[in-house]
């Protein structure tokens, strides 16, 4: 890749990305409120329709790629969404690992406190079969949890 490649596709980015977040203001997180209700096959619609909208100017367009047009959208509006909505399901799904992975983090600290009130009860309790207040105090704390 050239440098030349780099920089447009940098610019191309960046741009792509100031859009979604003007139209996330505008019209608010409504891809995920979309894809959460009608799940994978969302994306898989938009970009089926993106792709066919493409084809139909792709076979009309008579000169350059730049210069083709049906109506006022361009190929390379078609394009940039076929972009937008793989960078909305890209985010959707980094949003969803990592909050995945807090969750598994909490998981586990929360494995690790029951373990140790386990050890504390285990330590605090008598021979016989009455708990002393102490080891009552820690059942109750462990059945909170």
């Amino acid at each position: 890749m050239e440098k030349n490649d780099k920089q447009f596709l940098l610019e191309l980015y960046k741009g792509m990305a100031a859009t979604l977040e003007q139209k996330n203001d505008a019209y608010g997180d409504s891809y995920v409120k979309t894809f959460d209700k009608y799940g994978p096959v969302l994306l898989a619609a938009r970009i089926d329709d993106k792709l066919s909208r493409y084809l139909a100017l792709m076979n009309a367009k008579e000169d350059k790629l730049q210069s083709a047009k049906e109506g006022d959208e361009k190929i390379e509006d078609t394009l940039k969404d076929i972009i937008g909505y793989a960078s909305l399901e890209l985010l959707r799904l980094h949003k969803t690992t990592s909050s995945a992975t807090e969750r598994e983090k909490q998981a586990e600290a929360l494995r690790k406190r029951r373990a140790t009130i386990k050890k504390k009860l285990q330590a605090t309790q008598t021979d016989s079969e009455n708990v002393n207040p102490a080891t009552d105090a820690l059942l109750k704390e462990a059945q909170e949890q």
